[in-house]
């Protein structure tokens, strides 16, 4: 059967065209894609207010910040506040000679004191590049979790962090003697060479999980950084 002169060619142009505009889409998904799951990693261009919200949220991004969650949630050996056994889990990693994280304080407190279902994770970062005693404080803070309760690891935090710029060894000593510790297990403690690995451990775990300053908290999995009224912590659960 002849076919019109130019019919052929016509219909080869059009599924040409319709061929090139599905991999223009295609691309434009994986490229959407691959840019949000990125910006939900690192907390950038992302409301986490909305993530938290959202009722409907892709498997995969669910699935992202599930790990994250795993990721950067305490161990037995990590200090915290609240029950172990909270419906929800906020982790802050903080340096404590970081004046944003002396800022958020008051605000980390009150979500304490307020939200009984939550329970707030404490994560070593300490920017020794910034604050080069902020080792020092972070191994001081870890072994008077080892010797006191949440109360005792509380007040020796907001005591550094009322202080800062002045965390070196001696003070930080005296610190822990106004809290009524044993000064000889404190002094084994800080000398002791598993817990700057545990320091080293947190940072890492921070990387991996795309910490790049202090405080960074992850509500339920979910990234939010910097100094952050209570308000908009609250509404994250």
């Amino acid at each position: 059967m002849e076919e019109r002169p130019g019919f052929s060619k016509i219909w080869t142009v059009i599924g040409i065209a319709v061929a090139f505009a599905v991999l223009f889409v295609i691309i434009l998904f994986v490229r959407q894609t691959y840019f949000y799951y990125r910006d939900i990693k690192q907390g950038k261009g992302v409301n986490p207010g909305q993530i938290s919200r959202t009722k409907k949220l892709h498997p995969s991004v669910v699935a992202e910040i599930a790990q994250l969650k795993q990721l950067v949630s305490g161990t037995a050996d990590v200090p915290f506040s609240g029950p172990a056994s909270a419906t929800h889990e906020v982790v802050e990693f903080v340096d404590f000679d970081c004046p944003n994280c002396l800022a958020m304080e008051s605000q980390v407190r009150d979500l304490a004191s307020q939200r009984p279902d939550v329970k707030i994770t404490y994560r070593d970062y300490p920017i020794l590049d910034l604050h080069p005693d902020a080792m020092d404080a972070a191994k001081a803070a870890r072994c008077v979790w080892r010797q006191g309760d949440a109360r005792t690891y509380w007040r020796f935090r907001e005591t550094m962090l009322a202080n800062q710029g002045k965390l070196n060894a001696d003070n930080l000593r005296d610190f822990a003697g106004m809290l009524n510790l044993d000064l000889g297990r404190y002094d084994a403690c800080v000398r002791d060479p598993s817990v700057e690995a545990q320091v080293n451990q947190s940072i890492s775990v921070g990387e991996n999980a795309g910490v790049e300053g202090t405080p960074t908290f992850f509500i339920d999995g979910i990234k939010v950084e910097g100094a952050l009224p209570l308000e908009l912590l609250d509404q994250q659960f």
